[in-house]
């Protein structure tokens, strides 16, 4: 029996925040990674992480929202903040996606949240 990898995730796209739908204390996620293999068998299941910041450390996972459509996948993180004291370190926030895919092709995922980029001046 021989086994057909799936190119799957050669294509990975973020784009920045457009028209969501989020709860009072929700935003769409400040995108700093997103990681996927590049091959995966047929049928396999895998898994998209999609790392946000938080400001602070109020900030936590909200919700992942996962759309498939053939081979097209979008993928929305959603962060939120409760009111508190919180510290004041910048956090990271995982957000993963499981998928499977029973035909060979290749797969597009795209990544829909905030972009930020840092710049330190020393």
């Amino acid at each position: 029996m021989s086994i057909r990898s799936l190119a799957a995730l050669l294509s990975v796209v973020v784009f920045a925040a457009c028209g969501s739908s989020t709860g009072p204390d929700e935003l769409e996620g400040a995108v700093l990674t997103v990681e996927a293999p590049a091959r995966v068998a047929v049928g396999e299941p895998f898994v998209v992480t999609v790392t946000t910041q938080g400001a602070n450390g109020c900030w936590s996972r909200a919700r992942t929202e996962v759309q498939v459509q053939g081979f097209e996948v979008d993928i929305r993180p959603y962060d939120r903040t409760e009111a508190a004291i919180c510290t004041q370190a910048l956090v990271e926030i995982p957000h993963t996606a499981e998928l499977t895919f029973s035909e060979a092709g290749t797969v597009r995922v795209s990544v829909f949240g905030q972009l930020r980029t840092q710049v330190i001046v020393e």
